[in-house]
């Protein structure tokens, strides 16, 4: 018995330090963690760097605007993924509107990510692990935390944030959908929505809740319950033109929501942003 309370001591003592330095060094030096995406994010939305115009998104955002084409933008790109949900881009929003002024918020979504209720495969690396902390307390709602805390295991992620690959908690198998409908806006988008609006009518900021081009293949979905909650819980205003989707031909789409590399230009075009700066205006640094 001596013995094995030795040999748990010695694994305590040396085995885990081992494994955590083991760890940071694979993922500092030789790949990406899982939520580097989010932490990058984070970062970004506490610099004082203000922009006149900013945009949040999901992954086809990024695409479209992100990194890459930062210094070229007249908008500041927050843009992350679909697991981020409302809740996510709600809070990188009021964290970056802490310290800087700006006129324009443009929410760029798929339809698709509508629908996140914090019900997806990544929601626990993402969303919980990354905001569901002292911090960002101020941010979630009764309904958000009640959603999170329906996992019995809701403070796996949140001991596990440095290290996300060790959590494999999916909350698809722990939130039903909230509709049985085909498109829809989820209760946790349409009370984020309602936040965000009222944050930028007490700023004077205008928001914009924009659709990237869509996949020809999705031309017959039906969206008119989708345009009914809108209606219903006064978004009208910010949601103007969202519904008018432009779809592009299947095939210029790597996958039912992305574009090809090539269409790239194209898809950004389409969604009728005046983003990109005249030739020879200052660029501001990162």
């Amino acid at each position: 018995m001596k013995k094995l309370i030795l040999q748990m001591a010695l694994f305590a003592l040396i085995g885990i330090p081992l494994y955590a330095g083991v760890h940071r060094y694979i993922y500092t030096h030789l790949r990406r963690p899982l939520t580097n995406l989010m932490r990058e994010a984070v970062e970004k939305a506490s610099r004082h760097q203000p922009y006149g115009r900013v945009i949040v998104g999901d992954s086809v955002a990024r695409q479209l605007f992100n990194d890459r084409n930062q210094k070229r933008s007249r908008y500041f790109h927050l843009t992350t993924n679909a697991a981020t949900t409302l809740m996510g881009h709600y809070i990188l929003l009021m964290e970056y509107l802490k310290r800087n002024p700006t006129e324009e918020i443009v929410v760029l979504l798929h339809p698709y990510s509508l629908m996140d209720n914090l019900d997806r495969e990544f929601t626990a690396n993402y969303v919980v692990g990354m905001f569901y902390r002292k911090a960002y307390q101020p941010y979630i709602t009764a309904y958000a935390e009640g959603q999170i805390k329906n996992c019995v295991w809701w403070f796996v992620p949140v001991l596990l944030r440095d290290f996300p690959e060790l959590c494999t908690i999916n909350y698809q198998t722990v939130n039903p959908k909230p509709f049985w409908t085909d498109n829809y806006l989820s209760p946790l988008s349409l009370e984020y929505f309602g936040l965000l609006r009222q944050a930028c009518r007490e700023r004077g900021i205008t928001l914009r809740v924009v659709a990237p081009p869509l996949s020809a293949h999705l031309a017959d979905l039906d969206y008119s319950f989708t345009k009914k909650q809108v209606e219903e819980n006064g978004l009208s205003d910010c949601f103007a033109g969202y519904f008018d989707f432009i779809y592009l031909p299947t095939s210029r789409f790597a996958d039912e929501l992305h574009p090809k590399s090539e269409f790239l230009d194209e898809a950004r075009r389409r969604v009728g942003l005046d983003w990109e700066k005249p030739a020879g205006e200052p660029e501001k640094s990162e």
